[in-house]
């Protein structure tokens, strides 16, 4: 059998659906439409058979009207109402009878005793149609059927009268009524019965297999069977469609769901594989439990942290015997199980995180955290965060110690001090020793600063071996140390420690193979003699200490009022040294420098001078030293180098002017600008400027000190080293920078004459500066005796009061002019 479209079998489907109540529908219809047409065709043979009636009256009432006698009529009128019952041919009941004259009186009335409920003269027009025209009329009143019909002669003509009849038909309707009621009931039961049997069949053809296929999908959604019964799958209606429908819905379910579930548990096999990675991985330990305690997972971290075998606690394992295996590991060698359970167990009961920290075997330090999980359990945290307290102990030493000798520093030395002077305040007595080394920075810029922290050191040794095991040893920066010490009751003990402190720093140090000999001067000060803040206790030490300098370093002092005033005094000077340079105080003098062959002046040597408005002239030696502490000398040898550079050039194109260069200068940026600029801005050819420096520049060399150096030696600026001889490594600075010129220092001019080594000095300077083509220019020159010896030495240069004092611009300009010689000047 061929397959039906799927069109045709929803229109089969539609029309089963819609039979049942189009049957039911189409009987009630039939049944309807007989009753009513058997009820209007028994009320007009009523009808019919009363007109009947009627003319028969009408003609048995003809006797009457012609002879005037009622009595055959009367019998004729009772006969019929009392036999109408009997009678086939009287459908309705007579209920009333007139005989009418022509003239429309009532001839004679025959009625029942029962009322007619109607207005009889409602008749009239009847009744006259029924007189004029010889026709029958009717008319229809509720249940009453009114008749008149004319009552003719015997030999015809116009009526001699009319016959009006009342019949009544509410027994007949109400009959034929039982009659549709009876058939329209048995009908009913027929139809009935026809839906029951529809009802069967639709329930063994569609409702029946639908229920089996709803069981199907019920027991589909409870993972039973899901097989659809073959006979419905065979069946070749809606229903088999269905079915067929529902089979290949079930399998791409099953399908779907095969594939869901497959996809779940690869995913759920990756996640968890991730998971495991994570908690493998992870630097914080980790066991959760759940709501009654037991262990659901731990991780790798936890077991390296605690020393616990995994083995021993897999999944289930009680808390108890988990914390139990934690402290047979050696975790908590101090504490009893019961007392660490109490302090697990309390935080789970009150569902509360908490938080400890907690020192386990070998020293390491566990920062534990607890928290409940939202469905019951609760999860343990380790950290071990024992390097993170190294670290922070580190930190916090490196905070309050020095980190190249290992002493407190300036912070530990303030808090200390303030500790120590609130005991003094309560009567104790303590000192501040202040201790600066000598010579240090020659050392560390000489022989490099591997070799300066290494003597730091040593010479913290041998501090920390003078003093007491209450005393404090700080250090403060650089070389400065502190020293706080108890003084008690012997007022000796701070000038003891500080001559065991020279003592000990003079002896020598060996340090990376070098053999080094330094010193230190000490300054002291006493709480509560001098003062008893911190402050002020501190600023006394410190100028105790630049006192033990000033006197010649390697010896101590005590505070002094006096040696306030010398700082006040040095505030005095340091404001004036302001306001002269904004005032243009400041002078620029000259002192002629003499090429011994020639006698001629060949360079003139530019030296500062400063005239205050109320001390006078105050020597370079006060106030040079201040200005580069206070950071003024930049400024101030940018000042004299454009001066001299813009009065020379008004000088004769043979002379030179020299100018001194601070080690500060070199330390600032724009050195090699600032000369350029002053040579451009005063047209002076760059041959006639000399830069002199001395040997502290080279103390601190690096290599921008000798690219600045050899800058300017290319720009044609000519380099003399002056001070030559004082320092400690003069020879090997020569070697490191091709100077120009060598100037001798004074101290040996001064004792040439007579002394054999000073000779010997000036003599070996000569002639290393012929042989290096270096010129040499001795300082201090004041005597001929001197003069003469330099001339026989071979000294190229000379320079001293000899020949010149310093001059003022307009005095060097009328010497150089009118002197053409400098032997005629001397």
């Amino acid at each position: 059998m061929a397959k039906l479209p799927t069109w045709l079998r929803s229109v089969r489907l539609r029309i089963l659906s819609l039979l049942l109540p189009g049957l039911f529908a189409c009987f009630a219809a039939v049944i309807g439409m007989q009753s009513f047409f058997e009820f209007n065709s028994a009320v007009h043979m009523a009808r019919r058979a009363s007109m009947d009636q009627t003319w028969h009256l009408a003609h048995m009432a003809r006797p009457l009207f012609e002879t005037g006698t009622t009595s055959e009529f009367q019998a004729v009128f009772d006969d019929l109402v009392e036999n109408q019952e009997n009678r086939q041919d009287v459908p309705a009941d007579l209920r009333f009878l007139q005989l009418i004259l022509p003239d429309m009186d009532v001839r004679e009335t025959f009625g029942s005793e029962d009322p007619i409920t109607f207005d009889i003269t409602r008749m009239d027009p009847v009744i006259r149609t029924a007189l004029q025209g010889s026709t029958a009329g009717a008319i229809e009143v509720g249940n009453y059927h009114v008749m008149a019909v004319p009552v003719r002669a015997q030999n015809g003509g116009p009526a001699i009268g009319a016959v009006m009849a009342v019949w009544d038909t509410q027994g007949l309707q109400s009959e034929l009524l039982g009659e549709i009621f009876n058939q329209a009931m048995l009908a009913l039961g027929l139809a009935l019965a026809m839906v029951a049997l529809l009802l069967v069949i639709l329930n063994r053809m569609i409702v029946a297999p639908i229920q089996c296929l709803a069981q199907s999908m019920l027991d589909m959604r409870g993972s039973r069977d899901r097989d659809i019964p073959s006979d419905l799958l065979t069946r070749k209606d809606e229903i088999g469609f269905l079915s067929r429908a529902f089979s290949g819905l079930i399998d791409e379910v099953e399908s779907a769901q095969q594939e869901l579930i497959t996809n779940s548990e690869l995913e759920i096999a990756e996640r968890n594989r991730r998971l495991d990675a994570a908690l493998t991985n992870m630097i914080v330990g980790l066991c959760m439990f759940d709501s009654e305690n037991r262990l659901l997972v731990s991780n790798r971290r936890f077991h390296e942290i605690y020393a616990v075998d995994p083995a021993d606690m897999p999944e289930g394992t009680p808390i108890e015997t988990v914390f139990s295996l934690m402290k047979e590991a050696g975790n908590y060698p101090d504490v009893d199980l019961s007392d660490i359970m109490r302090r697990i167990t309390a935080p789970v009961a009150s569902r509360d995180n908490s938080h400890w920290i907690e020192t386990i075997r070998g020293n390491r330090v566990v920062s534990a955290h607890q928290s409940p999980m939202p469905r019951g359990g609760w999860v343990l945290t380790f950290t071990d965060i024992t390097e993170q307290r190294l670290a922070e102990a580190r930190i916090e030493h490196l905070a309050h110690h020095d980190n190249l000798t290992g002493l407190p520093n300036r912070i530990t030395f303030r808090a200390t001090l303030d500790r120590e002077l609130a005991r003094v305040e309560r009567g104790a007595k303590l000192a501040v020793l202040c201790l600066d080394l000598d010579r240090f920075k020659a050392v560390n810029d000489t022989l490099g600063h591997p070799v300066g922290d290494g003597l730091l050191q040593e010479v913290s040794k041998r501090i920390l071996a003078c003093v007491r095991k209450n005393d404090l040893v700080a250090r403060l920066g650089g070389d400065e140390f502190a020293i706080i010490q108890e003084v008690d009751t012997d007022d000796d003990l701070p000038s003891s420690l500080a001559e065991r402190i020279i003592g000990a720093l003079k002896c020598p140090f060996e340090i990376q193979g070098h053999q080094i000999v330094i010193g230190s001067s000490i300054g002291i000060a006493l709480a509560p003699g001098d003062t008893t803040d911190a402050d002020e206790l501190v600023k006394a030490a410190d100028m105790a200490l630049y006192r033990a300098k000033a006197d010649g370093r390697g010896v101590f002092r005590f505070f002094e009022v006096a040696m306030d005033e010398l700082m006040q005094e040095r505030r005095r000077l340091e404001i004036d040294l302001r306001r002269a340079l904004a005032n243009g105080e400041f002078r620029v003098r000259y002192q002629p420098i003499v090429n011994v062959s020639s006698g001629d002046f060949a360079c003139c040597e530019a030296l500062l001078r400063w005239t205050h408005p109320e001390r006078g002239e105050i020597p370079p030696a006060d106030f040079i030293p201040l200005a580069e502490e206070i950071g003024l000398i930049p400024e101030i040898g940018g000042l004299v180098l454009r001066q001299a550079c813009h009065d020379a050039s008004n000088w004769p194109r043979n002379v030179r002017v020299a100018v001194n260069l601070s080690p500060v200068q070199f330390s600032t940026s724009g050195l090699v600008e600032e000369v350029e600029g002053a040579l451009k801005a005063s047209g002076l050819e760059p041959h006639r400027l000399e830069l002199e420096i001395t040997e502290t520049v080279l103390l601190n060399q690096t290599d921008e000190t000798l690219q600045i150096l050899n800058q300017l030696r290319d720009f044609g600026v000519r380099i003399a080293m002056d001070d030559f001889g004082t320092g400690y490594s003069s020879l090997a600075y020569l070697r490191k920078f091709p100077f120009d010129k060598i100037k001798i220092d004074q101290s040996f001019i001064r004792d040439l004459h007579g002394n054999v080594d000073a000779q010997a000095i000036v003599r070996a300077i000569v002639s290393l500066g012929g042989t290096l083509g270096m010129s040499t220019t001795a300082e201090g020159v004041e005597t001929l005796n001197q003069l003469e010896h330099l001339e026989l030495e071979g000294c190229t240069e000379v320079q001293g009061w000899l020949f010149s004092r310093a001059v003022s611009t307009e005095e060097i300009s009328s010497l150089l002019l009118e002197a053409p010689k400098a032997s005629d000047v001397a």
